[in-house]
């Protein structure tokens, strides 16, 4: 064999490794996402969502893959949280309570759940958005000292 036949299937099993790689995060990236946002949820350093969001969205080149990884993974770990505390604990009354403190209506709890729901994916949205965009730039850093 030739060193360019040896070298052509060295190219084409290492891009089936990665193609394999790729499909396997584009469910366990959001997968991973969900797990680190939900465990720091629970933690009074619940703002670091945005790093599970980052993480998330590392494992992808293209940025919308990685916005919606962040996105699905983040935004469905802070509305499990925020289901499983209003149904755990007494903070509906407390949210009722602010909205009619707010609004003047009472009953307007739910709208709160809805704004931390919607931050919980905008959070992820914005991790994602930033992972892959680091992802990006490493690779290009990486192909322009190759080049070089």
């Amino acid at each position: 064999m030739s060193s360019k036949t040896v070298a052509k299937e060295e190219q084409k099993t290492r891009s089936e490794k990665i193609e394999q790689f790729n499909k396997i995060m584009f469910y366990a990236a959001p997968a991973l996402g969900f797990v680190i946002a939900f465990a720091l949820a629970f933690t009074p350093v619940w703002h670091l969502a945005i790093l599970a969001g980052i993480i998330a969205g590392a494992f992808y080149n293209k940025m919308k893959q990685g916005v919606v990884a962040g996105l699905i993974g983040i935004g469905l770990g802070w509305t499990l949280y925020v289901i499983i505390k209003t149904s755990t604990s007494n903070i509906e009354t407390l949210l009722n309570q602010v909205g009619g403190i707010i609004f003047d209506s009472y009953g307007l709890g739910w709208l709160f759940k809805v704004a931390i729901i919607i931050l919980g994916f905008a959070f992820g949205a914005l991790g994602g958005t930033l992972g892959s965009g680091i992802r990006k730039l490493i690779c290009l850093q990486k192909e322009t000292t190759q080049n070089e």
